[in-house]
């Protein structure tokens, strides 16, 4: 189990909204690479996808294993890799009217959780929105859901940025024989505690601009 009492402290500006979280040493046998500390949300670098709702950009990515002590040594019985992505909408998608406003925001998961559900049969995300749970961390609200498929499950816990843009972390555990759930070295469980350490120890404080924009909406503007 990474240590995040001990881990070193990580910041990224994204367009000037910051966001510190703990970044425990990469244990998994990945490859890896340079992760930027400011991210500009306006440059033309995303992804664009296939239906043309938006567009995405990875901007941070780690991965630590779970292992058993043996008398010969350690054996690998598992291990969850964060992504962390911006999704932006498409300038040309007026389906919702802004990220910043709570309805729009869920209008926009659950409209991506259905099209996945749809052309991934085998991979369940919430269909309706009693699925996507609000969750408090450090006093920012994230849109939380879990998707499963037989293997196992992933998390997403996403929170908007701006009106275009929403933030999300993506939890991908995995078993050491491919299986999560139901595995007898209780990987699922320690793959909980990591996720909800990650989450606590998540601090993000919006741009003056967006803080704004949030308080105008909030008060129906």
């Amino acid at each position: 189990m990474p240590n995040f009492r001990r881990a070193p402290w990580r910041t990224l500006n994204i367009s000037g909204a910051v966001v510190r979280f703990k970044s425990p040493r990469q244990t998994a046998i990945v490859s890896n690479r340079f992760w930027p500390e400011k991210v500009d949300l306006y440059k033309e670098d995303y992804k664009e996808w296939h239906n043309g709702r938006g567009m995405s950009k990875d901007i941070f990515k780690n991965s630590w294993s779970f292992s058993s002590h043996l008398l010969w040594g350690k054996a690998y019985e598992g291990g969850c890799s964060i992504y962390m992505y911006i999704e932006r909408r498409h300038p040309h998608n007026w389906s919702i009217q802004s990220m910043l406003s709570r309805n729009d925001c869920l209008t926009w998961i659950l409209a991506g959780c259905q099209l996945t559900n749809k052309i991934s049969p085998g991979r369940r995300k919430p269909g309706t929105l009693e699925g996507i749970k609000t969750v408090i961390f450090n006093d920012l609200p994230f849109y939380f859901f879990r998707s499963c498929e037989k293997q196992g499950w992933e998390d997403f816990y996403s929170t908007p940025i701006s009106d275009d843009h929403l933030l999300t972390f993506y939890f991908m555990p995995s078993g050491g024989q491919g299986y999560l759930v139901n595995d007898a070295n209780n990987v699922e469980a320690e793959a909980e505690k990591l996720i909800q350490s990650f989450m606590e120890n998540l601090h993000i404080t919006l741009s003056p601009e967006t803080q704004k924009r949030l308080e105008e909406i909030e008060k129906g503007k």
